[in-house]
């Protein structure tokens, strides 16, 4: 009885193998690549939105299989049949890319869950309430001491302090114009207990400028942004959002928040701010290794914002990532003589052209250096601050969040679990 069995399974399983396509890829004989890719596509989605790591990427394998099918075909076809099969390989491309964003993303969201839940999270969530607390009460002292005396008597420090109370209070202003600070002050006072839904940013902004990448994360994962009514602000916190998932290394993430900035119409922000968008996210597209992209951005932030040197400074690091390594210094020292060139951007240039010729071997670019992320960031938002309403609105941000979240940090890395060492730059 048990002899006959075999013939059985042997037959199956020749059919079985019949019934696959030639390349061992699982594609059924004669199988329709594009509506076979499609649904691979569908399912590897699905799968994203249901957290099924496992299944997204084997879908996402299914749709690369039929690509390469659809190219092998391509290759063979004759001249008659060539532009279909071209278009067909267009065609299951795009599905297939579509389906590995939705598996990358997939295998991203897993990761952000356990950073999310991790100790370092819960660690911070228990003792946030009471850091925020000690700093607002800094922060309503010397907001009191300017209803009192003046705000030309505070120290640079009270008069950072007071610039984002005002920020946060959102009082009305006198009819000179001034901040109302007794009103201000009145404002700040119920903080302690009940904190702006801003602060969110506030503290990511600040744990950034502290090499603190993992708290900001943290920190803006419980931002409910569509609680934000202001719609510059909002802008902020978005463009804030890719940038801490890139540096927390979440490049899909980070580029898909960049992606949907860029193809609105700029209305909110302005030129200048959708400009940034641009470069930000040429730099995201130049870590990924998509030359043709990034340079497409480069040049879509030249076209809405002339004469930003910030551009051709990232032009530099993507030649540096391609290992032109003269070129790159080249093209960063043709800068120092534009008019538009100052600051910043002269002190950055001389330092990273020496850097590149000095180096004997492999010159890596910055496009993970927080530090330098951060202060491109800054320096493009502060030259766009000079014509543009929400760039000086996000500047205002940016050059009080720092001394905010120091106060917080003193209180803060003495939790364990925290602590205070820099997390540097993601890898």
């Amino acid at each position: 009885m048990k002899m006959r069995i075999w013939p059985v399974l042997l037959s199956l399983i020749m059919l079985s193998v019949a019934g696959c396509g030639g390349s061992g890829d699982g594609i059924p004989e004669g199988a329709d690549l594009a509506a076979y890719a499609e649904q691979a596509r569908r399912e590897a989605e699905e799968a994203r939105a249901g957290g099924n790591v496992a299944a997204a990427r084997e879908a996402a394998d299914r749709a690369k299989a039929a690509l390469q099918d659809a190219e092998q075909k391509a290759e063979k076809a004759d001249k008659a049949a060539q532009a279909e099969a071209k278009e067909l390989v267009r065609t299951v491309r795009r599905a297939a890319r579509q389906a590995d964003k939705s598996a990358d993303l997939a295998e991203e969201q897993r990761s952000l869950e356990k950073l999310r839940t991790g100790w370092k999270a819960r660690s911070y969530r228990a003792a946030r309430g009471p850091a925020l607390r000690l700093a607002f009460a800094g922060m309503a002292l010397a907001t009191r001491h300017a209803a009192t005396h003046g705000y030309d008597t505070l120290s640079d420090e009270q008069k950072a302090a007071v610039d984002l109370a005002d920020i946060l209070a959102k009082a009305p202003r006198l009819p000179d114009g001034k901040p109302d600070w007794p009103a201000v002050s009145e404002k700040v006072d119920g903080f302690g207990d009940s904190p702006p839904e801003e602060i969110h940013m506030v503290l990511a902004l600040a744990f950034l400028s502290l090499g603190q990448n993992r708290l900001a994360l943290i920190e803006f994962e419980d931002l409910d942004v569509s609680a934000i009514r202001d719609p510059e602000t909002q802008l902020g916190c978005r463009a804030l959002c890719g940038v801490i998932y890139h540096l927390n290394g979440f490049p899909r993430h980070a580029t898909d928040e960049f992606e949907a900035l860029a193809a609105e119409d700029g209305s909110v922000g302005g030129p200048e701010l959708q400009g940034c968008v641009h470069l930000l996210l040429a730099l995201f597209y130049a870590d990924r290794r998509d030359w043709m992209a990034a340079d497409r951005e480069i040049m879509a932030a030249t076209r809405i914002w002339p004469n930003n040197p910030i551009g051709q400074v990232l032009t530099g690091e993507v030649l540096v990532a391609r290992g032109e390594y003269e070129p790159a210094a080249r093209t960063l020292e043709d800068i120092l003589g534009a008019e538009e060139a100052d600051g910043w951007i002269v002190e950055h240039i001389q330092r990273r052209a020496r850097e590149i010729r000095d180096s004997d071997g492999k010159v890596e670019p910055l496009f993970h250096d927080s530090g330098f992320i951060i202060d491109m960031s800054y320096h493009a938002i502060a030259r766009a601050a000079a014509k543009s309403k929400p760039a000086r609105k996000l500047k205002g941000y940016l050059d009080s969040a720092k001394g905010f979240g120091a106060e917080c940090m003193k209180h803060l890395q003495k939790v364990p679990g925290i602590g205070g060492s820099k997390d540097g730059p993601a890898k």
